[in-house]
Order: structure tokens, then C-alpha cells, then sequence
């Protein structure tokens, strides 16, 4: 039994196995278990070993392997040498002999020799690396005869680097198709139309400029603007999705390229340029409309249209100012009664007020959608605060994580993300050709937040369009800190009392997670009897992927607990309100109370008097993070979605703060109301 390493360089992921009967086996640990049908879970508990009571499986049941490992092959490391073995079994299919090798694209991998397996990102190779590329037979294709090369060599194609460290393009033959005078050269495949971008920088203090060469290596056209990316307007209203139209940028104007041919020189403003693509554009009444949301944070309504089919994305209530709410917009359809012959649905991201709470507002007849957990945590919310809504509700259907819902010619993916809300979806819009992501709220400092951007470069592909959140925009200081940092701290903090009260949102289930956990080991968890209603939901549907949300040692308050409550200590969720002012009395000389909300509702940005008035009477402390993105999170998505057509902020009070992240070519900043075709 031999120590090894799995990796999937391409996605920067890594675990440490064994070798055993000629398999790489991965320790199984209790988040590692994809959603697999009983015949295939079977097959692999049959495969799996025991090792000193731990249990070992191939690196199939790790989930991302699978779907990410283009051969099933992915990389195998033993003792310093480098290798492949199949994802689905573990089977050594490559034997360990390179000092490097990288993930398969293709038919195609990089192997180095001369060089340390894990080499830190940024440093050079050692003059003596030598590089090639193999195929999944093991064998070189092209000789360890260059200091590197890109990972992908699809199309028998592959950029490699020579010793003068400038890059060029050789093919199976080992032949030189681009020649070796370049800084960098990209492979474009952003669209059914394959080719290449090359950069060069020949004079210190010029910006780079880019080249453009087909799939077969063959010149396009040069002296392209300061970024190597291509517009991909294949799927132009009335064209059809094999024509492979390129839209090309210089010095700020635009020019078009077709199947490897210049049509149009960058003379061209983008406007100037559609008509040339489609003079029918505007029959095609494909559009997006923001109808609110673009100047302010809450109250959101978009609508996706397409000639036969309308989507609605969300139906906010504003945040108040001074306590009163804007009037809201009459959306023909939707609030407001037409006749038209449109397939129609309301898709909600999440149960905030902000997104929901004009519900009532929506005229009979139109499908609501909303996620399964969300709205069981809605309904239960709804029966104190709602109930006249309640028939309503009960009517929403339900979705789960890639449930695609059809809505006439337009087709839904909803994608769960982490917010403060829990089962709140991202969606990705599917409209005549066009891929629109539709973010909703989300972050990435949560506690699901680590995995989003791998979902997202998984499933968020071919995005032409991003509507996308910008609550934190407008802030300055420091990134917010991780849901995870504030359980070290509130765990430091219950430390210091033996009585804590915490006053949370009730449906911010990861929050109320992050105290469970913290708690001290002996002392009681304890609520009123809605609140352990809701923990009950989201333990009962859960707590079967993550142990996170077992909410299994809650405790519903009752005076016959205080005994119990006063010697062993708690920790007990409150909202404001005489119930939980009478509980706090009984231990306002030895108690803690922390504020875990916005702090927004406390001043004047959306001050809420009640709970300014509950807050008067005690001492407490803040302990918060935010439920949205910040701006650093925010650029992570732009670049790893990488919208061919555009960025749309929402959902902000400051979208001109977007230009410091994004791009002014992608960057496209509407009005409410304004409905802009695609």
C-alpha cells in the first residue's frame, strides 16, 4: 500500500489517498457523496476498502471528479512522479513517470520533466524543464522539446514555448502553424466558431495588442484592442446557430468576422454594427426588462421575453424610507390584467420581503415558482405575519437544483446559492439561443459559499448576459467576514456569559446554524415554539446532506426550563416583542445579547422603529455579515462566468461603481422601465 495524490490542476483541486491492488483509492469523509442511483452507489460501496477503520472509495465519489475528468482520466502522483488513473474506478491507467503532467482536454495532455510536481503559481520553470504532450494512450505525441505549453491541445492543435520564452502553435506533425513571436496565445472557444488570439507587447509602455487567427492557424486580422476576447453573436436573432459571426473590437469600434473570414472592419459602433446582423431585430421581441431595481437596493421585478413567452424573476417590496413604501409598478401581466397570447411565470429567488412581498399584487392565472425548502419556510412565516396570502402560497409550485422548468419557448435552470436566505436560487434563462444568469442575492463568504464558483464555471456556461446583484456596491472598508469567522466569534463571545440571547432573523437558517454550533458543549439551544418549527423544516429535508443543519438538540422555551436554563446555561433566539422581554428580564443581570442583522434597520437607511424601540431597553452587541456578495466576490463571478454579451447591475444603489470591476465593454447600466432587445 503506497501514499498518493489526486489532482485536477485545471479546477486547483487536490486529495491525498493510497494505492491498493493497483487502484488510487480517496478517504471518504461525510460531505463527499454525490446524488447517485442506488444501482451506482452499490458498485462503488462494493469497491470500496477498509484501511484502520477508514474507509476508502475511488475518486469518483468525490463528485466533481466525474463530471470535470475529460477521459475519466485524472492526474495521479506517487512518489514525485506523475501519472493517471480512471475516475471511476480508481484503475491506474497511465503509470506514474513524468515529474509533471496536467489534467486531459481533449485527447490531449500536458507532461514536463525538469521541473517540481507542485510548482507555486507564478514562478518560473527551471531552465532545464522540457515539455510535450501525450495522448490517453500514455504516448508522446508532440517531443519533450519546449520549456512549456498551454494545458489545452484540442483540434490536434497546441501552444507551446520555446527558448527564447516567446509562444507559437505546432501540430501533430510537430509542425509550426503560428510562428514563435508572441507573448501569449489563447484558445477561443467561446462559440461554435474555434480559433485563436495571440498578444504581443514589443515596446515598454504600449499596451498589448492582439491577433486573431482561425482554427487552422491562418491570420485574421491583427491590432486588436487592449483584450483578447471575442464577441460571440452566433445566436443573433434570424441567424442561424451555425454561421459563426464574430463581433471583434479595436480602439473601441467593432468590426465582424465570419467562419475565419473579415466581413466588417472595426469601424463600427456596436449600435451601428446590429443592424448588419439582423434587420429584423425588433420583430423577434426578444428583450430584458428591469422594471425595477436599477437605481435601488430591494423591491426588484425583471422580466426575460421572447415573441411567445414571458419570465418574471422576482416581485420585491421596497426597503422603507421613513416608513413608507414606493408605489409599485404596474407590469402589464403581471399586476396589471392584458390580454395576450403569451405564456407566462413568476420565478422567485427567495423569500425576503424585498423579493416577495408584493405577491399579493399578482393578477390570477400566472404559474409561480418557488424552491421546495423556501416555500415551506414561507408558508410557516406566512401563518403569523401573512395569512391572507396563504392560499396563495399554497398554490406556488415547487422546484429542486437543476429542476429545468419550461415557460412556453423559454427554458429555466435554477442553480441554489448561499445568502442569508436559505434555498435561494441564481437562474439561468434559456431565451431563443440567448444564455441570460440571473444572480438574485448571493454571496461567497457563507457557509456554502466555498463551492459556488465551481458550480458556476460548471453549469454557468455559454452565459451571453449577467443580471447580477450589487447590494454591497456603495460600501466601503474592509471585505465582510466569513460566516465561519463570525462562529469563532460568537463562540469567544458566549464564553464571556452563561446567558445569551441572540436576535436574528428567523428564516436565516446558515446564521442561527453558525450559533447552534458555537454554543458551548452543555448548554441549552432554545427558542419559541415557530422558530424550532422552522430549524425543523430544514432539518427534516437537510440534515441527510450536511450535518450542519441536524437542528436535533433545540429546545422549545417554556418557564418548567429556566431551572435547567439558569444552571447550565444557554443560548436562546429572540425577536422583538413582549414574550421575549419578559424571558430577558429574568436574566437581564447575568445575560449577553447579541444583534446578528443589517444594521441598516437601527439608522436611517431602512430604519425599523419597533426594533429600535426593543433594542432601547438593553446593552447589546453586534456580531454580523453580510448576505450579499462583496465587490471582490462580484468581479470572482464576472471572470469565471465571463458573459459574451454583457454585465446588467441590479438590485444597487450605486451601478456606475460596477466600472472599477467590470470591463466598459461589458458593462451595460439600464434604467428602470428600459427594455433593452437581445
Amino acid at each position: 500500500m503506497q501514499r498518493c495524490g489526486l489532482h485536477h490542476s485545471g479546477l486547483g483541486d487536490h486529495y491525498d489517498g493510497i494505492i491498493a491492488d493497483g487502484r488510487a483509492y480517496i478517504k471518504r469523509s461525510k460531505d463527499c457523496s454525490p446524488d447517485w442511483d442506488d444501482e451506482t452507489r452499490n458498485l462503488h460501496e462494493k469497491i470500496q476498502i477498509v484501511v484502520n477503520g477508514e474507509a476508502y472509495l475511488p475518486p469518483a465519489w468525490f463528485g466533481l471528479f466525474g463530471y470535470e475528468c475529460e477521459n475519466n482520466l485524472i492526474q495521479l502522483e506517487v512518489d514525485g512522479k506523475w501519472g493517471y488513473c480512471h475516475v471511476d474506478t480508481g484503475e491506474i491507467a497511465i503509470p506514474p513517470k513524468w515529474d509533471w503532467c496536467g489534467p486531459f482536454y481533449g485527447e490531449y495532455a500536458l507532461v514536463r520533466t525538469g521541473c517540481p510536481g507542485k510548482l507555486e503559481w507564478g514562478r518560473e520553470l527551471p531552465v532545464d524543464t522540457r515539455c510535450g504532450y501525450i495522448n490517453t494512450k500514455g504516448e508522446l505525441v508532440i517531443p519533450l522539446e519546449y520549456v512549456d505549453g498551454e494545458y489545452i491541445g484540442r483540434e490536434g492543435l497546441f501552444i507551446v514555448k520555446k527558448h527564447d520564452r516567446l509562444f507559437g502553435m505546432v501540430n501533430l506533425q510537430n509542425e509550426t502553424v503560428i510562428d514563435f513571436c508572441w507573448h501569449r496565445i489563447e484558445p477561443l472557444y467561446e462559440s461554435i466558431w474555434n480559433g485563436f488570439v495571440a498578444a504581443a507587447n514589443w515596446r515598454e509602455g504600449v499596451d498589448e495588442t492582439y491577433t486573431l487567427f482561425s482554427q487552422s492557424g491562418e491570420l485574421i486580422i491583427g491590432e486588436l484592442d487592449e483584450t483578447p476576447e471575442v464577441y460571440d453573436t452566433s445566436n443573433i436573432p434570424g441567424k442561424d446557430a451555425d454561421e459563426g459571426y464574430l463581433a471583434i473590437k479595436r480602439n473601441g469600434k467593432y468590426g465582424l468576422v465570419e467562419h475565419g473570414r473579415l466581413l466588417q472592419e472595426p469601424t463600427l459602433l456596436w449600435r451601428e454594427l446590429l443592424p448588419i446582423l439582423d434587420a429584423d431585430w425588433e420583430k423577434n421581441l426578444r428583450h430584458i426588462v428591469i422594471h425595477r431595481g436599477t437605481q435601488q437596493i430591494g423591491g426588484c421585478i425583471t422580466e426575460i421575453r421572447t415573441a411567445s413567452s414571458r419570465v418574471f424573476i422576482d416581485i420585491g417590496e421596497n426597503l422603507p424610507r421613513d416608513g413608507e413604501y414606493a408605489r409599485m409598478p404596474y407590469v402589464k401581466g403581471l399586476t396589471d390584467e392584458c390580454k395576450e397570447e403569451t405564456e407566462k411565470g413568476l420565478l422567485l429567488t427567495h423569500y425576503h420581503g424585498d423579493h416577495i412581498g408584493r405577491l399579493g399584487d399578482v393578477v390570477s392565472g400566472v404559474p409561480i415558482y418557488m424552491g421546495k425548502t423556501a416555500k415551506e419556510i414561507y408558508t410557516n412565516l406566512a401563518k403569523r405575519t401573512a395569512k391572507d396570502l396563504l392560499g396563495l402560497i399554497e398554490n406556488i409550485k415547487t422546484f429542486k437544483p437543476l429542476d429545468r422548468i419550461q415557460i412556453g419557448d423559454i427554458a429555466v435552470t435554477p442553480l441554489m446559492v448561499d445568502h442569508s436566505a436559505f434555498d435561494a436560487y441564481m437562474f439561468i434563462v434559456e431565451a431563443g439561443g440567448v444564455r441570460i444568469l440571473h444572480t438574485g442575492d448571493f454571496r461567497l463568504h457563507g457557509v456554502r459559499g466555498g463551492k459556488m464558483l465551481k458550480m458556476l464555471s460548471y453549469y454557468a456556461k455559454d452565459i451571453d448576459y449577467i443580471i447580477c446583484e450589487g447590494t454591497t456596491v456603495s460600501r466601503t472598508g474592509e471585505p465582510p467576514m466569513t460566516e465561519h469567522e463570525l462562529g469563532r466569534k460568537a463562540a469567544e463571545l458566549m464564553k464571556s456569559k452563561p446567558h445569551v440571547f441572540v436576535l436574528c432573523a428567523s428564516t436565516n437558517i446558515d446564521r442561527i446554524g453558525v450559533f447552534y454550533h458555537a454554543n458551548p458543549k452543555g448548554r441549552f439551544f432554545v427558542c419559541d415554539k415557530y422558530q424550532k418549527e422552522q430549524l425543523e423544516i430544514v432539518r427534516d429535508g437537510h440534515k441527510d446532506k450536511s450535518s450542519f443543519y441536524d437542528f436535533s438538540h433545540v429546545y422549545d422555551y417554556a418557564p418548567n426550563l429556566d431551572k435547567h436554563m439558569e444552571e447550565k446555561g444557554f443560548c436562546m433566539l429572540i425577536r422583538q416583542g413582549e414574550f421575549f422581554k419578559r424571558v430577558i428580564e429574568k436574566y437581564k443581570d447575568s445575560c449577553l445579547i447579541i444583534y446578528s442583522m443589517w444594521t441598516g434597520y437601527l439608522d436611517d437607511r431602512a430604519r425599523s422603529q419597533g426594533l429600535c424601540d426593543f433594542l432601547a431597553l438593553y446593552e447589546y452587541q453586534v456580531l454580523h455579515t453580510s448576505g450579499h456578495a462583496s465587490l471582490q466576490d462580484l468581479k470572482q463571478v464576472y471572470d469565471t462566468v465571463k458573459p459574451k454579451r454583457g454585465f446588467i447591475p441590479f438590485h444597487t444603489d450605486a451601478p456606475e461603481k460596477f466600472s472599477e470591476i467590470i470591463p466598459e465593454r461589458d458593462l451595460i447600466l439600464l434604467n428602470d422601465g428600459e427594455k433593452m432587445l437581445i
